[in-house]
């Protein structure tokens, strides 16, 4: 199977169509052959018979007197057929009476009783009984031997110009199946020259042309309809992956300017961050600075407290010791305001 598979298509139809031919060749000649044979047997046959019934009626007269030399000359009359071997007479009993032979001797054997013969065919040569009757009384049976020589060489030659004709028609059917393949093998090779070229070479706008209507050129359409679909397939492919590079490529500039605006926005926040923090540092120090101001406003109220306090005591004492150089007649030590004025 791997020998058969590994042959081209252009062998696989020849041998389809040669071997075709041939086993219809062969089935016709054993067929011819067979009749042929059968034909031939049956002219032996009959021939046979009608010369053994002819004979028979010639033997009538010479058994019913018993004249045996009569018998013999009637028997003769068959050694006249080239074919011809022997001959013999039996009584009813299965008595030999008389016989002849040919010269040229056969493979059989005359015996003196009828009780081992059979009608038919032997080793090169054909046994027919006749019975011998007149007016309904049996008289005895002849036994004719012809030579089947002759019906052996006509089988033969007939063998022989029928197998010289078949090896002629075979040769001529191999002849014919090598020049009918090409209809069917060369648009199957350029179908297949027609792939291999488009698949190597991947220029899916090539057509193939094969004329007719039938399967490999309905073969050859649909394959370039496919090719139609494959080629449609690829623009719109292309222009698919165009319109995806553009897009790519927008997207690109998108992420560009998106990075750059992060960049901005991250740079803004650090600042942003920055001032935060420093706005923070300058609360943190002003709320300080506040907290140090009350601190010392405190201390000075404090202070401011205590010194008020003691300046107003010390305004009382003068005041008083001015009251006291008064009542003694002295005049004012101390210049102090009027007492009016809540001092």
């Amino acid at each position: 199977m791997d020998f058969i598979q590994r042959l081209s298509i252009r062998w696989k139809l020849v041998g389809m169509i040669f071997f075709g031919s041939a086993a219809a060749l062969i089935i016709g000649y054993f067929v011819i052959l067979s009749d042929q044979f059968k034909q031939f047997q049956e002219e032996v046959e009959r021939l046979s018979a009608l010369r053994a019934v002819l004979v028979a009626k010639y033997c009538v007269a010479p058994m019913t007197f018993e004249d045996y030399d009569a018998l013999e000359e009637a028997l003769e009359g068959l050694a006249t057929f080239p074919d011809f071997m022997a001959t013999a007479v039996y009584d009813n009993n299965g008595r030999l009476l008389k016989s002849i032979s040919s010269p040229v001797p056969g493979d059989f054997f005359i015996g003196e009783s009828d009780s081992t013969l059979n009608s038919g065919f032997g080793s090169g040569y054909y046994l027919t009984k006749s019975e011998i009757t007149f007016n309904g009384i049996k008289y005895g049976k002849l036994y004719l031997w012809v030579s089947t020589d002759k019906f052996s060489s006509d089988i033969t030659n007939s063998l022989i110009n029928i197998t010289i004709l078949i090896i002629g028609l075979l040769l001529f059917s191999l002849f014919l199946a090598n020049f009918l393949q090409r209809f069917v093998s060369k648009p199957l090779i350029e179908l297949s020259e027609f792939t291999r070229h488009v698949s190597e070479s991947g220029i899916y706008s090539s057509r193939i042309s094969i004329e007719g209507s039938d399967e490999i050129a309905m073969l050859g359409k649909d394959l370039n309809g496919l090719l139609d679909k494959i080629e449609d397939y690829r623009n719109k492919k292309e222009q698919i992956e165009k319109e995806l590079e553009n897009i790519a490529f927008r997207e690109r500039e998108k992420a560009a300017e998106l990075e750059v605006t992060l960049q901005e926005l991250k740079e803004s926040q650090n600042a942003s961050m920055n001032l935060l923090e420093d706005l923070s540092n300058e609360i943190k120090m002003r709320k300080e600075t506040e907290k140090n101001l009350a601190l010392k406003i405190k201390q000075l109220e404090r202070f401011n407290h205590l010194t008020t306090g003691r300046e107003i005591r010390m305004i009382g004492l003068k005041r008083e010791v001015n009251e006291l150089l008064e009542k003694i007649g002295k005049s004012k030590k101390y210049n102090v305001p009027p007492e009016k004025y809540g001092v």
